[in-house]
């Protein structure tokens, strides 16, 4: 028996309930492989998001592709806050927090209603700090003993803009292998490393 043409119908109708979700959700699966999931907190919470040239409102995390991005957050009558964002799957920790200063006086009014937001990225940005400070000594152990100082030398670290660690010795001409023996105290061979010497040559320069 042939059925009728309005079941045939409701049953295409049926299918197509089920079937274009799945198409949606697989399309939208598909487009985000290979991003990063970023979370974003900003405050205020509706202020405008331009990360590259994407621009984001509203938004709790954005997918991103590896690399490197120029993130700018604003909103009228706040300062606006700039920052660069680098994007690695295998870079932990990363995300967008930006409590932003009130400026205009509509805008410090806002603040002490909303002063809320602000509490809560304050315990966000703690957590974010901690988060991305022990990435950093996954990736530099050193860094976790830094900083040492003693009467003969000192030892710290910087960060450069391009990333990476850089250690840093300050100390006077006949202690600079004192600082190199207490690196190799924590197990660790400074030549892992690149360095800064205070008025001294690098010894692990291969242009040197």
């Amino acid at each position: 028996m042939f059925m009728s043409r309005r079941v045939i119908l409701l049953i295409i109708i049926g299918l197509g309930l089920v079937v274009i979700p799945l198409l949606i959700w697989g399309i939208t699966s598909v487009s985000q492989f290979g991003k990063v999931n970023i979370p974003v907190a900003v405050a205020p919470n509706d202020a405008e998001v331009k990360v590259g040239d994407q621009t984001f409102k509203n938004r709790r995390s954005i997918n991103l592709e590896p690399g490197e991005y120029q993130v700018t957050v604003s909103k009228d009558g706040f300062e606006t806050a700039s920052t660069k964002l680098i994007v690695d799957t295998e870079r932990k920790g990363t995300a967008i927090i930006a409590p932003l200063l009130p400026v205009s006086e509509a805008a410090i009014e806002w603040y002490r209603q909303n002063e809320r937001q602000w509490l809560e990225l304050e315990g966000l940005a703690g957590e974010q700090a901690r988060i991305e400070g022990q990435a950093l000594i996954d990736d530099y152990p050193l860094t976790a003993w830094l900083p040492i100082q003693t009467p003969l030398y000192s030892i710290g670290y910087r960060q450069p803009a391009e990333g990476g660690v850089v250690i840093t010795i300050d100390s006077g001409a006949g202690y600079r292998e004192a600082a190199f023996d207490a690196i190799r105290e924590k197990g660790i061979d400074p030549s892992d490393y690149s360095y800064e010497f205070k008025n001294l040559e690098n010894p692990f320069d291969d242009n040197e």
